[in-house]
């Protein structure tokens, strides 16, 4: 348990991931309102995993930063809050 931990904990910016991923998703929205009147549709397929990666991948970062500045014993109530 304890190796798994520590890749967990391994990127310490989290805010930094959380921006990206934001980032990722606004290109991923452009990308698909694109696609609709100029782009061929075989890039659909690589807009729409990109799309899907990014808008379900937040949460769990965002989560995993929650967790990290709750206080001690208080992990469930603030991850519980959260969302």
């Amino acid at each position: 348990m304890e190796r798994l931990r520590g890749r967990a904990d391994s990127v310490h910016n989290l805010a930094r991931i959380v921006g990206l991923i934001g980032l990722g998703m606004a290109v991923s929205c452009l990308g698909t309102g694109l696609l609709a009147t100029t782009g061929p549709g075989w890039l659909a397929l690589p807009v729409a995993i990109a799309f899907g990666a990014t808008a379900s991948g937040w949460n769990g970062v965002f989560l995993a930063e929650v967790a990290r500045l709750a206080p001690d014993g208080r992990v469930a109530e603030a991850t519980g809050a959260a969302l």
